[in-house]
């Protein structure tokens, strides 16, 4: 069994609200699962709090352009010590960040989706046949015998959520 599932999406607010479902996939499937995620800048605000993540990991815009911060982005995926990475990304930082974790299951994108560099750090990698960015990432879940039955967002209205959304608007 896997025991700790890192999920990473590093950034953009409305693809990590798509990736949303496979963490609640896994949740269904498996309720003693700790599930982490990373991501950057403040798409962590959405992801806090949310019933089917244990841990969010937030690392700051353009952590990749120094030794330090990378070396800190190294240091919390490894300290979260997951079994299984899900790289919803699909880019060489976020399948590099996968690899540094030190899980040994990879799972990412063969294929278009697979962009740059992440088919050399993902080793159990898909070629999405689905059409949506909701449905391809579901479709990740396959490769560890999960069959969703349907996405689901499980989103909670929050009065500071809502107030940082009117913000942006």
């Amino acid at each position: 069994p896997h025991s700790r599932i890192l999920i990473l999406r590093l950034s953009a607010l409305s693809e990590c609200v798509q990736g949303l479902p496979v963490a609640c996939a896994l949740r269904d499937h498996d309720p003693t699962l700790e599930i982490g995620w990373v991501t950057e800048g403040g798409t962590a605000e959405i992801l806090r709090g949310h019933r089917a993540i244990d841990k969010v990991i937030a690392l700051p815009h353009g952590w990749y352009k120094s030794w330090a911060t990378m070396s800190s982005a190294r240091q919390a995926v490894r300290e979260f010590a997951p079994a299984v990475t899900i790289d919803l990304q699909g880019l060489t930082k976020s399948a590099a960040l996968a690899a540094c974790s030190g899980a040994k299951i990879r799972l990412g994108f063969s294929g278009q989706e697979g962009a740059e560099l992440s088919s050399w750090f993902n080793n159990c990698r898909l070629a999405a046949s689905a059409t949506h960015v909701v449905d391809k990432n579901l479709e990740l879940l396959t490769l560890l015998g999960i069959v969703p039955l349907a996405a689901r967002f499980d989103l909670t209205r929050d009065a500071t959520c809502a107030a940082k959304i009117l913000s942006w608007v």
